[in-house]
């Protein structure tokens, strides 16, 4: 609550220092896409009579995303550096807030509820600007093999993913990226991509159900696998039943905090027809089930707030983009960056402290971007080079 709060301050300070003429394109039109959101979702309560308690939350939630990108986009002009200061020490927060509250999920999997991320975002962040490349990668690796042990699965694909584009990065820069690369080039590194990662699914697929990475893992793999769902829908089983969500209700959507017990009764009655046991608790909240930033969005507050996803995918891409074409090593937390969120767009929810690590994450993006296309002089790392100025 006390970021969310200093975001709303910083925001309206913003305003009233008339830095809105000054605002990057892109975050301009990621306000308005905000604001278009909150119209949505304000139009969609009112319409479906969404108890207090609950448009209160779905309404602040994007309020706190448009006065979060305002207030970091501001604090960017001042420092390029500054809303990566912001993100890491947000996700740094997040791993240590079970040390004084209790977390959901993090005493069964602290890797996954917070630790793994601060992880990941302290090594591409705090290491020296000059580090080599092939540091960044091998340290990518390390953690993405940790997170396989620790069966955080997608965040070991992210990861893997991040320490691949690192090491390929120049040719994945020329041939993808590049200004003269043909579309049949880039047709084939997305097939080569694709079937890598199918390869890398079936191995996991293999060494899970032997019991290689644990009984943990075994159990949790053979359970999901008798659902008779691919890995990935078998781990997001809320989408069986989003799509339909948004299909009876595609323009207004359910309402902030959609509760509608159809829907948690049709995927118990899915995963039933499937074999799954289902718990008494299950779904106890009444919840419309759904585990994605923009599928959640288009359920609770209909087609307006799609328009605000569709531009975060292409700032993820610009961030991947920039990640591996800059010839700044520090600027390869943008690809680890840009991966999290196209992921985490699709199938994590978008919960409390969603909302400012996806604003620092569009303004890291855009002022980090112009950075290199400008060529100023500003700090390259979150730690000060340790290579002294010679005199003279």
């Amino acid at each position: 609550m006390g970021t969310d709060l200093l975001c709303i301050v910083g925001g309206v300070c913003a305003l009233l220092q008339g830095s809105w003429t000054k605002t990057s394109k892109t975050v301009r039109s990621a306000v308005l896409f905000g604001l278009l959101w909150l119209f949505g979702a304000i139009v969609t309560d009112l319409y479906r009579a969404t108890p207090i308690e609950d448009f209160a939350r779905g309404w602040l939630k994007v309020v706190v995303l448009i006065f979060a990108l305002l207030a970091l986009d501001r604090a960017a002009r001042q420092d390029a550096f500054l809303p990566r200061f912001f993100w890491v020490g947000v996700v740094v927060g997040l791993a240590a807030k079970p040390l004084f509250f209790e977390v959901y999920g993090f005493a069964e999997a602290p890797w996954k509820f917070g630790l793994g991320l601060a992880a990941a975002g302290a090594w591409f962040s705090l290491l020296p600007r000059r580090m080599p490349d092939t540091i960044r990668a091998v340290g990518s690796l390390a953690l993405a093999v940790l997170s396989l042990y620790l069966d955080f699965r997608s965040f070991f694909a992210i990861l893997m993913l991040s320490a691949a584009a690192v090491v390929f990065r120049q040719s994945i820069s020329k041939y993808l990226f590049g200004d003269q690369a043909s579309l049949q080039t880039r047709a084939m590194i997305v097939i080569i991509t694709v079937g890598v990662c199918a390869g890398t699914v079936s191995m996991y697929e293999y060494a899970a159900g032997s019991g290689q990475l644990g009984h943990a893992a075994q159990a949790k793999y053979r359970m999901q696998s008798d659902l008779g769902l691919s890995l990935l829908q078998a781990g997001r089983q809320e989408t069986l039943v989003s799509v339909q969500a948004i299909a009876d209700a595609p323009l207004l959507g359910h309402g902030s905090w959609a509760k509608d017990w159809t829907y948690v009764d049709m995927l118990a009655q899915e995963l039933q027809a499937r074999g799954a046991f289902i718990p008494p608790s299950f779904g106890k909240d009444g919840l419309v089930p759904s585990h994605s930033y923009i599928l959640g969005a288009w359920v609770e507050h209909g087609v307006l707030a799609v328009p605000f996803w569709i531009l975060f995918v292409t700032v993820c891409v610009r961030a991947i983009k920039a990640g591996v074409s800059s010839t700044d090593s520090s600027r390869r937390i943008l690809i680890f960056l840009g991966l999290l969120n196209l992921w985490d767009m699709f199938f994590s929810p978008f919960g409390a402290q969603q909302r400012v690590l996806v604003a620092a994450a569009i303004v890291m993006t855009v002022s980090e971007h112009s950075i290199g296309k400008q060529r100023r002089p500003v700090r390259r790392s979150l730690l000060p080079s340790t290579r002294l100025a010679s005199a003279g």
